[in-house]
């Protein structure tokens, strides 16, 4: 093997994931329960997802880093339903055959049970699970694509 060759083999699926993950104006293009995401004058991001045809929207702020191999989110939910909640997404691929996408949730502020169980059923187990599968998809996608080249 040359040594091109080998340095095409041990490229990591961080930039396809991080085309998505890490830039939420983009997911509506590849995550369907996603359908909008808006850029607001002050920066931040108003996000709506969908889930089983009940509509979320919250406004945020989002912060993101790409490295050569890992990619991360953080999101502060700061209106709606999810005001309060901060999300982070960190995803690492030390080669091409192996993505670890990783997500960790906590609250800002101080919310009540029917709340947190609200959130929890539709957002966490509902949403966060369907964009975790969706990225999964996208980065075997990718590895398949490189696979064939």
């Amino acid at each position: 093997m040359h040594d091109s060759q080998h340095h095409d083999a041990v490229r990591t699926c961080i930039p396809a994931v991080a085309d998505v993950l890490c830039h939420p104006l983009r997911w509506p293009r590849f995550l369907p329960h996603v359908p909008r995401v808006t850029e607001q004058p002050d920066g931040s991001l108003r996000i709506t997802v969908s889930w089983h045809g009940l509509r979320l929207t919250s406004t945020c702020r989002a912060t993101s880093t790409v490295a050569d191999t890992s990619c991360s989110l953080v999101l502060e939910h700061r209106t709606g339903l999810l005001r309060g909640l901060r999300e982070e997404w960190i995803a690492t691929s030390p080669d091409i055959a192996h993505l670890t996408l990783h997500s960790d949730i906590a609250w800002t502020t101080p919310i009540s049970t029917p709340r947190r169980l609200l959130v929890q059923r539709i957002y966490v187990d509902g949403v966060r699970a369907r964009t975790t599968a969706q990225v999964a998809l996208l980065a075997q996608a990718d590895w398949r694509s490189r696979a064939v080249e």
